[in-house]
Parts: C-alpha cells; sequence; structure tokens
C-alpha cells in the first residue's frame, strides 16, 4: 500500500512538474544602498488553469511580498523594480510561488554596506540664563548597517553632562542626547566630536559650542518713517551693545498685511534698517522683539503716528490701541460728567464756596 501511494505521489509531482514552468531573474548581483533592482518572472501551463502566484523578496529575518495576484490564463510574466533605500546590507533573494508548488525558484543577490549618519544640529549654541541649560539634539543613523556611536566634548569651562555618551544605532533608527552645561563666568568655545563606526568603517563630525553668560543691551535709534514720490521707507539703527548675539524679530504693523523679518545682530555690532513701503500702505510701528538677559521676551516699539514710543513693554499697536483711547476718552468724560454734576448738586444747596474752602483752608 505504501508503495503504491508514494508511486502515486511521484506521478503528481512529475505531472506538476511537466504542467507548468516557472522563471525568476535579476538584472544585477550587487546593489548599492539607495539603488534599484528589476526583477522579471514567468509563469506558463500547458492548458488555461485558474491559480494565485506571489513575486517578493526573502532577507535575513524578514519577507517582502512585491507582487500577489490570483489569475485564470495558460502564462502570466512582468518585471518589478525594487528600490534598496532603508533596507540593511546583506544578502537576498528573489523568488516566484504558485500556490500550492512544488518548484520555488529563487535569484539570490546582496546588498553592499554603507555606512552614514547626521546630526540635528549644526552647532550648540548656549545661553546660560539661569544657573544652568540642557540641551537636545539627535544623531541618525542614514546607512543601511547599525553603528555605533561616541561622543567626545573639548575645552568645555563649566561643569556640564551629555547623556549618553556611547550608543548603538540600527538602520533607520536615531538617537537623542541630552547636553548640560552650567553658567559659566565668561564667554567660551569649545567642540564636540561625534565619531561613529561600523567594522572597520568609521566617521566623525565636530560640532562647534559656544557657551554664553549673556549680557543683553539692545537700543534703537533714529528710526523714521520717510515718504517720497512713489514710496515710503523705514530707516534706523539698532545697535547690539551686549556680549552674546541676538535673535531679534523685527514686525512691522501695517493697516493691511504685516511685515515681519528675523535678523541676527553679533555682539558690539549694529544692523541699518531699510525698509520700503507702497505709499497707499499705512505703517502704523515697528516692534523689535528680543530675549533679554534674564531669558525673557523684551520689546522695543516705535510708533509711526502720535502715541509715543515704548521700550519694554510688550504691546501691539494694531489692535490694542484704538480700545486703549477709547477708553481713556470714555473714562474722561465720566470724570467730567460727574464732577459737572457735584458742581450743580453742590450750587442747588445754597453752600458757600467761598466760605466752605477758607474752612479747608484753602
Amino acid at each position: 500500500m505504501k508503495k503504491i501511494l508514494f508511486l502515486l505521489m511521484f506521478l503528481v509531482v512529475i505531472s506538476l512538474a511537466n504542467a507548468r514552468s516557472l522563471d525568476i531573474s535579476i538584472d544585477k548581483k550587487e546593489l548599492a544602498a539607495n539603488s534599484e533592482i528589476t526583477i522579471t518572472y514567468s509563469i506558463k501551463f500547458d492548458e488555461v488553469e485558474t491559480f494565485s502566484y506571489q513575486v517578493g523578496i526573502k532577507g535575513v529575518n524578514q519577507t517582502i511580498v512585491l507582487l500577489e495576484k490570483n489569475v485564470t490564463t495558460d502564462s502570466e510574466s512582468g518585471s518589478i523594480t525594487w528600490n534598496t533605500q532603508n533596507y540593511p546590507a546583506g544578502e537576498y533573494e528573489a523568488y516566484v510561488f504558485i500556490s500550492p508548488s512544488t518548484y520555488w525558484p529563487s535569484s539570490k543577490f546582496e546588498i553592499l554596506p554603507f555606512m552614514d549618519f547626521n546630526i540635528s544640529v549644526q552647532k550648540l549654541e548656549l545661553f546660560v540664563y539661569e544657573k544652568s541649560i540642557t540641551k537636545s539634539f539627535e544623531i541618525n543613523n542614514l546607512g543601511n548597517v547599525p553603528i555605533f556611536v561616541s561622543l567626545s566634548p573639548k575645552g568645555l569651562k563649566s561643569e556640564s553632562s551629555i547623556v549618553p555618551l556611547t550608543m548603538n544605532i540600527g538602520v533607520n533608527g536615531s538617537a537623542n542626547v541630552l547636553f548640560s552645561v552650567e553658567k559659566p563666568k565668561d564667554n567660551y568655545n569649545a567642540s564636540l566630536t561625534v565619531e561613529a563606526s561600523w567594522g572597520n568603517l568609521s566617521q566623525e563630525v565636530n560640532i562647534p559650542i559656544y557657551v554664553y553668560n549673556p549680557i543683553v543691551i539692545i537700543e534703537a535709534e533714529n528710526i523714521t518713517l520717510e515718504k517720497s514720490d512713489n514710496l515710503q521707507v523705514v530707516t534706523g539703527v539698532v545697535f547690539n551693545k551686549g556680549n552674546v548675539p541676538r535673535d531679534l524679530t523685527l514686525t512691522f504693523y501695517t493697516d493691511g498685511k504685516d511685515v515681519v523679518d528675523n535678523i541676527r545682530i553679533p555682539a558690539g555690532k549694529s544692523y541699518y534698517l531699510n525698509y520700503t513701503f507702497p505709499l497707499d500702505t499705512k505703517v502704523k510701528s515697528l516692534e523689535i522683539a528680543y530675549i533679554n538677559s534674564n531669558g525673557k521676551e523684551e520689546t522695543i516699539i516705535k510708533n509711526f503716528g502720535l502715541l509715543p514710543s515704548i521700550h519694554g513693554i510688550k504691546f501691539n499697536f494694531d489692535k490694542n490701541t484704538y480700545y486703549i483711547l477709547g477708553g481713556i476718552i470714555v473714562l474722561i468724560a465720566a470724570i467730567s460728567l460727574f464732577l459737572k454734576f457735584k458742581k450743580k448738586k453742590i450750587s442747588e444747596e445754597g453752600i458757600d464756596l467761598e466760605k466752605l474752602n477758607r474752612q479747608l483752608g484753602r
């Protein structure tokens, strides 16, 4: 009985092998990271059949299905292009599979190793307004191999910490680093070396570090709005008299769309204003916002109108001015009416105002 079953199975295998033909090929045996491979497949039957098939790629501990299809035909063929981006280096094989099937052809290829990484910051500027400050940044693995990363600071003159100092980052992975430093007596420069390695390959990046004990002094002078025949120009000078560079936000409030510009002034330098506006645009005020020595936002406001300019007060001329003016007018009117009412009442009651004043010593 066993011999008969074995013979029947053998005949089925032979008939299936004769009835179908499967083939798969690839255009490359070695691929670089972030490149493409073209997979060509072919399925043939002696007669029309209904069947399902799958085309995919097998790697270490993973299977990538590129195509699954159910058809009724005696032949099926095609080609698929696959990108190696985000896949680890190593050996792979492209396959075509019919369910059920006793024959599963495949073609092997290799993705070559490539190591690369980047850091989310190009420099570290640490303005220590209080006792200490902590900044974070990311290290991203851009290659197709896992990397080992180590951090080495140089030239730090105040107490500091970096967590972690070493780390392993997998393919498509990233790591977050916390860098803390205490307030220095004086400003100073340092550096941070970030080294990544895999096998015999290694790369390093040096990040400059600037540690500041900030003294912020921002002044604006001679800010004017002048009109000519075809435009109006805002001119003036903004001085940075402190010991640290400052990022400033300039906001020109108008009767239309406000104009915003972000500038940086190095320590001890100045910035000359030269902003033009059409004649039909009403420029109401200029607000200069920056972070002061306490780490808080401070503003200088130049009003191009009846109101005086204000330094150090957050004030939105575009919206709040008219509310404040209206409130002042209402208050003055209310006080005036009240005084008139009191004077009239006193007069009606026949009080001798002159005598009353003498009694009060006036």
